[in-house]
């Protein structure tokens, strides 16, 4: 299905039928841009150790990408974007995790703040076993 476009296809699909714009899967410039982008780039070769999902995602939560309140409207141009997963190394000049923001004093506060959960290591870091028997 990948090979031959049929899963783009009814992604597309998927999409249009949800009142969206399909045309984004080939043009990506159609979405939502966040005006402030901030990397955080790694000053050396690294491992990711650790990603504190809850944390992240409240972080993610506070630029705008989720709600706190049900009426909370949300901003699909924000959130974090990860360099890698557990066990991942992240070469040096390359971005461990990119923030987008739609506000500048929270772009800030958010490259403060993810740097408190996403734990690194100078030594390789064993990937987590996803599936267990």
């Amino acid at each position: 299905a990948l090979d031959s476009g049929k899963a783009l296809q009814k992604f597309k699909e998927f999409i249009k039928a949800q009142g969206g714009d399909e045309r984004v899967v080939d043009d990506l410039s159609l979405l939502p841009q966040a005006k402030y982008i901030r990397p955080w780039i790694a000053d050396r070769d690294v491992y990711i150790k650790d990603l504190m999902a809850l944390d992240l995602g409240l972080v993610a939560m506070k630029l705008g990408a989720g709600r706190e309140k049900k009426e909370d409207k949300i901003d699909l141009a924000v959130g974090i974007m990860l360099g890698g997963k557990v066990g991942d190394i992240v070469r040096k000049g390359e971005p461990i995790a990119t923030i987008y923001a739609n506000d500048e004093g929270k772009a800030e506060w958010a490259l403060n703040e993810i740097k408190k959960y996403i734990l690194l290591s100078d030594e390789p870091v064993e990937r987590p076993t996803l599936i267990f028997e």
